[in-house]
């Protein structure tokens, strides 16, 4: 029965990439270099697989392969959900998410999965996972061949659950397995305090839909003891919401686009500062970012940025801003197709281009471009440059030290992390 229901997928497939072709002849449009000629190209392929291969192929697990691989060709983002990746979608979807967590940010870039963050005393960072390095195999599976869907998915768990993971690390050539336990996921306040020289510093873990609220009220509690300048750190904020994003930009700004949301099927968004919302629209402020900054924070960071209302200190940010829409397909199987992007205030996609500093800056002497890491035989840093540098620009003294993130490492967790 194989055979028969292999040669019946096959002959669908020729006369699908047929139809295509002869549609375009039809319509006189030139195929030789279009996605019709593709489709051709396609189906000889799938021919010789079926007749040549060295043992008989299960056309479905190839078909499968080739769908997954269109997809993940687009963007780091979009997938194609085979019927039962769409049903394990949809329990996920109805179920509450498990309340476990890593303590990573990941997503995908070339076709490698990399780590984005890494929040400090998670079982990530005990293990030795440092931002900047990339997971090989994620529970036996080769993450090169995984859509960022799938990734994200066993990268979830209920706390105690255990899962593998190979890495390869940045500083090192060769790779190392481990086992990471799911630890409880509890949300980390923001990390707020008063430097010397009256500057505000407060860090953001995430921009979480509460994220707005609470920072209102810290920086306040901090202006009440007269603080005359703020530096908002962003570094490593690699998860949340737009609409939070757009709520803490609009306390800043009077006026001015703030961000924007357009696709080519899809009603372009423009999100404007309102005057009325504004709360603290004249205090001197600059904000620090790094590649681990990625998706809200780099709206956040870019609106501060273009409308000439802060200085960005540090490094490119990461590059992340993409919408998927779902498409369920009639064979069971689904789409999760890119189908808008979030847009700095200058048009350009987060995608595609991040968010440059005006003032870059690494974090340490011998930090490696675009990951903010010591090459090997390096210590950790006594002295924070990102951080001075924006203490400079607020007219304060430098710290001899480096903030201490003891307050962060105390109750791990990322909202929205895996």
């Amino acid at each position: 029965m194989r055979r028969p229901r292999a040669w019946i997928i096959l002959c669908i497939s020729l006369l699908v990439a047929g139809y295509v072709v002869a549609g375009a002849v039809i319509a006189g449009k030139p195929h030789h270099h279009t996605p019709y000629r593709q489709m051709g190209v396609y189906a000889e392929v799938l021919e010789h697989i079926q007749r040549d291969y060295v043992s008989p192929p299960n056309l479905r697990k190839v078909t499968n392969g080739a769908l997954h691989g269109l997809l993940n060709s687009l963007d780091a983002d979009s997938s194609y959900l085979s019927p039962s990746e769409y049903q394990q979608y949809e329990a996920t979807r109805a179920q509450p998410r498990q309340a476990g967590t890593l303590g990573l940010v990941v997503s995908k870039r070339g076709g490698y999965a990399y780590l984005v963050d890494v929040e400090p005393g998670s079982p990530a960072a005990r293990a030795g996972l440092h931002r900047g390095d990339i997971l090989e195999t994620i529970a036996g599976q080769r993450a090169r061949y995984l859509s960022l869907y799938e990734i994200r998915h066993l990268l979830s768990g209920a706390p105690g659950q255990a899962v593998t993971l190979r890495a390869v690390h940045l500083r090192r050539t060769q790779p190392q397995s481990l086992t990471l336990t799911f630890i409880a996921r509890n949300p980390r306040p923001i990390l707020a305090q008063r430097l010397d020289g009256a500057i505000a510093y407060l860090r953001l873990p995430d921009l979480s839909p509460a994220r707005p609220a609470e920072f209102a009220a810290r920086f306040r509690r901090l202006r009440a003891r007269s603080v005359r300048g703020l530096i908002l750190d962003l570094r490593g904020c690699g998860s949340g919401s737009y609409a939070a994003a757009a709520a803490l930009a609009n306390d800043f700004l009077r006026q001015g686009i703030m961000m924007r949301l357009a696709g080519r099927h899809f009603p372009e968004q423009i999100f404007r500062a309102s005057p009325a919302q504004t709360l603290w629209p004249k205090i001197p402020m600059a904000v620090l970012v790094n590649a681990g900054t990625s998706g809200p924070a780099e709206a956040l960071a870019a609106a501060l940025l273009q409308n000439h209302r802060a200085n960005l200190v540090g490094d490119k940010t990461f590059g992340e801003g993409a919408v998927q829409k779902l498409f369920p397909l009639p064979q069971g199987g689904a789409l999760l197709l890119t189908v808008a992007q979030y847009e700095a205030p200058n048009g350009k996609p987060f995608e595609t281009t991040a968010v440059t500093p005006n003032i870059e800056q690494v974090r340490y002497p011998g930090a490696l471009p675009d990951f903010d890491v010591p090459p090997l035989g390096v210590l950790p840093p006594r002295r924070d440059l990102q951080l001075n540098r924006a203490l400079e620009l607020l007219h304060a003294a430098p710290l001899a030290k480096s903030l201490s993130l003891m307050a962060e490492i105390k109750q791990p967790d990322h909202a929205g992390m895996p």
